[in-house]
């Protein structure tokens, strides 16, 4: 067992198994799409989950959550003092937060026009600490690095400026995906264009994360801070859903087929996670939702990118500062009072440098930032804007601006967007249809979804990487022969077993009818599917050894075109050869159909809650009785097939050809079935199944009794070989029809008049005649 305990807000993900097929969560992904984080413990498949933030978390020794217990809870318990005394109290413990994080490391510290670095900068200078600063802007955009210059020179910083140029993503994207595992979409980093650059700036981070969310108020100034619950939902869902997200969210959902809508969906989730925040203040209701579900499934995300190069600080990530922030009054909090205060009394330059939220006005003048003061200002930066757009210079306002527009930028991202492989997850016409509304429509609207398509691209080429070097614990292989009447029938049943860690190998012999067409239509169902063709028919032997080769499972599980199949049948057979490991070969009961009803279940061994023997006995069983074993829903260990030297026979065709592998592998493994229907088999007179060539069939298994004989003479007996005739004789006895069958019947009586067995089956085939 190990114990994690995560803290209020989580800088890295915490990833743990749980018990749930394993599939894409494409519920979580179109949620992804429309606000650019995952919700709540949401990952991109259904059996993963991240840990909650302040919880203590059990996991066994596989990685499985076991349990979770909450830590921590936000709250709201202000307490009464006055405002000097909050400020008083957010100064001691923020100057404390920065001095043990840092100590006495060089620290970077990555500065832009607003309170949150400012706020840091002011401490550090107090504390007298040795930093090195920095900042960017966009090249054509706004020269934010000369707020940041001028805040540095007020703190005696060393500093450097950079400028974030056109297209520099695609160098660094795909390490990008590495860092952030495609967890954030890609435009919004933009510390990825200097990474390199922070190498020798110094020893450790400061970083400014999150202070604009604790130290403000979270409910518009027409609101007031006690909200019904659909007028909090509906803050949240205006803050979260980013501009056309909704569109592409719901395009996907309708796409995937997932059932009523996906704002249905959200609004539920949304709503749901609101009500477990036991707070009635709306505004720090709203503030623990976001510090809960969107700073560590969002902001934190991208931290990686500085953690690659030096250790983080964050100290309004600390959990100090967050159980601070629930003992303050909200009209403390509001409108950044307590840093603007702070930066004020502590250091008055800072003070006096421009805001540039507020932009022209500072921190003494930002009251100011209203019509009529601020009218020269807007009009002067219009003026700025649309000349620079007159000449061919645009203000670059965005990221994705530099990332995504121009020819070179979409040679690039149509090498994403259009890699046949991304197909597969995302129809090709929903990613056609948003990337050519960014084109051609508002840029700004489609900007997001033409990002959140490449970043799941990129998450679709690094995940099919990882699994072409993971191995699937199981190859399914499947033979094909004119099997399109049936065959999607078969594929279904597959596509929907509780287990999915398989390949699908299917090899279509000697037809030429719609089979391929059907397996094409199942690319993006299977993690794996591998389509062989034999040009010619060379038989089902050689076509199971091609299918075999072709595997790269642990375990082999046989499927037929016509069989439809349980959806715990994988899942059953893959526990019990985790668990016994003396198994070699696994099977189960399997049930006939003749189109209507099922008529049947064998074999009645199983059936009556009974086991297999072992060895020479099952040998035996299987010899004298025919197959024993439903040769069509076995599984098969691997390295059982392989170290014993075993095959499939070419030298007998249809059923035989799995009759011979199993009397052999009696006497190399233990073969163990299941007490459970796991197939049922397609008994329809019409059927085209590779094994219903009776006469062929017949002639060949009589030759197999009698090799076999020759080749095991210590094992079967005359009277077994005896034995073993008579009940081949019988079984085609019972396929003939009623008179055909009394021809047979009198000729295999005469040959051997007491055979009990031909009287009981003449029994029940004449009243059957009479009830008919």
């Amino acid at each position: 067992m190990k114990t994690i305990k995560t803290p209020i807000i989580p800088i890295n993900q915490t990833f743990a198994k749980i018990k749930a097929p394993h599939e894409l969560h494409k519920e979580a992904i179109c949620i992804f799409v429309a606000t650019g984080f995952f919700l709540d413990q949401d990952t991109y498949w259904k059996d993963e989950v991240v840990l909650r933030p302040a919880t203590i978390n059990t996991l066994d020794e596989n990685g499985f959550l076991i349990e979770s217990t909450p830590w921590f809870q936000w709250h709201y318990t202000p307490q009464q003092c006055e405002f000097s005394e909050a400020l008083q109290q957010f100064t001691s413990l923020f100057e404390t937060i920065v001095n043990e994080q840092v100590g006495d490391k060089k620290v970077i510290l990555p500065l832009s026009g607003g309170l949150d670095s400012r706020t840091q900068a002011v401490a550090l200078k107090h504390l007298q600490k040795d930093v090195k600063s920095y900042s960017y802007e966009f090249k054509g955009g706004y020269p934010e690095t000369k707020i940041a210059k001028r805040i540095a020179k007020a703190c005696d910083f060393d500093f450097n400026e950079y400028q974030i140029e056109k297209g520099y993503l695609w160098n660094c994207i795909e390490e990008l995906a590495e860092l952030n595992q495609c967890y954030s979409e890609f435009t919004h980093p933009r510390q990825m264009a200097i990474v390199d650059e922070f190498e020798t700036m110094g020893e450790i981070f400061s970083l400014g994360h999150w202070g604009d969310v604790l130290f403000d108020k979270m409910c518009n100034e027409h609101l007031n801070e006690h909200l019904n619950e659909h007028e909090e939902l509906a803050v949240i869902y205006k803050k979260i859903i980013k501009k056309g997200g909704l569109e592409l969210a719901t395009a996907l959902w309708n796409a995937w087929e997932l059932p009523n809508t996906f704002e249905t969906y959200l609004k539920q989730r949304i709503q749901k996670l609101l009500n477990e925040i036991n707070i009635t203040n709306s505004s720090a209701k709203i503030r623990a939702f976001k510090s809960l579900y969107w700073a560590p499934r969002w902001t934190a995300i991208n931290l990686n990118v500085f953690q690659k190069k030096h250790p983080i600080t964050l100290p309004y990530f600390d959990d100090n500062m967050c159980e601070f922030i629930c003992t303050i009054p909200e009209s403390f909090l509001a409108d950044r009072k307590l840093q603007i205060e702070y930066i004020k009394s502590r250091n008055k330059k800072l003070a006096a440098v421009q805001w540039q939220a507020q932009k022209p006005f500072n921190l003494n003048t930002y009251s100011y930032n209203k019509v009529p003061y601020n009218l020269p200002y807007r009009v002067i930066g219009k003026l700025q804007r649309v000349l620079s757009s007159a000449i061919g210079k645009p203000f670059i306002q965005r990221n994705w601006e530099l990332q995504f527009l121009g020819l070179e930028n979409e040679k690039h991202l149509k090498n994403y967007l259009e890699a046949p492989s991304f197909q597969k997850l995302i129809p090709t016409a929903v990613t056609n249809q948003f990337y050519k509304a960014f084109k051609k429509g508002d840029k700004v609207v489609y900007s997001h979804p033409v990002s959140m398509l490449l970043t799941l691209a990129l998450w679709n080429k690094k995940t099919i990487k990882v699994m072409d070097k993971q191995q699937l614990k199981v190859s399914v292989v499947l033979p094909i022969f004119n099997g399109e009447k049936t065959l999607a029938d078969t594929l279904d049943s597959l596509e929907v077993q509780t287990f999915k860690d398989f390949e699908l190998i299917a090899c279509i012999y000697g037809t030429n009818d719609a089979s391929e067409a059907i397996l094409n239509t199942y690319n993006s169902k299977f993690k794996k599917l591998v389509i062989l063709k034999n040009s010619i028919n060379l038989g089902l032997g050689p076509t199971m050894n091609r299918l075999v080769a072709n595997t790269s499972g642990e375990y082999i599980a046989i499927a037929e075109q016509d069989d439809f199949y349980y959806p715990k049948r994988l899942e059953l057979q893959v526990n019990l050869l985790d668990s016994k490991k003396d198994v070699g070969l696994v099977s189960g009961i399997a049930e006939f159909w003749d189109g209507e009803k099922v008529t049947g279940k064998f074999p009645g061994l199983l059936v009556h809650g009974k086991q297999y023997p072992e060895g020479e006995e099952l040998f035996l069983l299987n010899y004298r009785n025919q197959i024993k074993v439903v040769n069509s829903c076995m599984m098969i260990r691997k390295s059982v097939h392989i170290k014993k030297g075993l095959y499939f026979t070419k030298h007998y065709p249809s059923i035989s050809v799995d009759w011979t592998y199993i009397l052999r592998f009696s006497l190399i493994s233990k073969i163990y079935g299941i007490n459970e229907i796991l197939v049922r088999l397609d008994r329809r007179p019409e059927r085209n199944s590779v094994t219903t060539h009776r006469e062929q069939s017949f002639l060949a298994t009589r030759e197999l009794i009698r090799s076999f004989k020759y080749e095991y003479p210590k094992i079967i007996t005359e009277k077994d070989y005896k034995f073993a005739l008579r009940t081949q004789y019988l079984m085609e006895m019972n396929t003939k029809a009623f008179i055909g069958y009394l021809c047979l019947f009198m000729k295999n009586v005469i040959m051997c008049p007491f055979e009990s067995r031909y009287y009981l089956s003449l029994k029940k085939r004449v009243l059957k005649k009479i009830s008919s």
